[in-house]
């Protein structure tokens, strides 16, 4: 049998603040708690795209990494995944992010999951996009350099720095593609592998059943903000009436 020891822990849990840093509007929304209603799109549109990453080597080959799955739904929540696999074997890990304020990281491989709710703080202005706007978000440093066509789709190309973004302007903003080059001179890519318009599948969405309900420093161990994140996931905990019944965190309870 496979075993998730501390190095493939440390691994996967990397990939997934990888992932964290990719949603680069919720993490800097996260110092922005007063947000105007304006800045929501007039409408949603629902979609599911999926974007394989990959590894740019010097000789120009491209190495399969992550594969990564967003999808939007009509109510402006939103779910993101990582899968991949490492010598332990395969992950998944998701981060979802409800309208009503309830955000939830999962971890598949090791069966936890972290759950707050904080409609102040975790709200769809923090990652809708507007298409009638060159699909930008207030106050990040992202640029509009033209339109192009990915994979068929009419797309809006936005840089920030080292990373390029391609959003399908008719599709809900999707991602459809980017590029990102390091200071290291480590290069990757996103690519288009499926984009679905309509409503995501609701497993997606899913609180996955028998899961347990921990702090972030057990989902993320040796995080060096543990702390920090720690208390702030005590004192946002969701209400009973979004759970079915609220777990104090690490004290296991007895089915009734």
């Amino acid at each position: 049998m496979r075993t998730w020891n501390p190095f493939n822990r440390r691994v996967v849990a990397y990939i997934f603040w990888a992932l964290v840093l990719a949603l680069t509007v919720n993490a800097f929304r996260i110092n922005q708690p007063t947000l105007k209603a304006a800045l929501l799109p007039a409408q949603v549109l629902p979609y599911t795209v999926v974007l394989q990453e990959f590894q740019l080597q010097r000789d120009g080959t491209a190495v399969p990494g992550v594969k990564y799955t967003h999808a939007i739904r009509g109510d402006g929540s939103r779910a993101f995944e990582a899968a991949g696999s490492t010598s332990a074997g395969p992950f998944a890990e998701r981060i979802l992010d409800f309208s009503s304020g309830k955000q939830m990281y999962i971890m598949q491989h090791t069966q936890l999951k972290s759950t707050t709710f904080d409609p102040t703080r975790n709200r769809g202005a923090n990652w809708l996009r507007d298409s009638g706007n060159n699909c930008l978000m207030s106050g990040l440093p992202e640029k509009p350099e033209g339109e192009d066509v990915v994979n068929g789709y009419r797309s809006i190309k936005l840089t920030d720095g080292s990373m390029i973004q391609w959003f399908a302007l008719d599709y809900g903003c999707a991602l459809v593609k980017d590029r990102a080059e390091w200071p290291d001179g480590q290069k990757s890519e996103k690519r288009l592998v499926a984009l679905i318009p309509g409503e995501p599948s609701p497993s997606l969405f899913d609180d996955p059943a028998g899961f347990q309900e921990v702090p972030p420093s057990r989902v993320f161990p040796g995080h060096p903000n543990a702390s920090s994140r720690d208390s702030y996931y005590e004192a946002h905990r969701p209400p009973s009436s979004l759970t079915g019944r609220v777990i104090p965190s690490g004290k296991p309870r007895k089915a009734s």
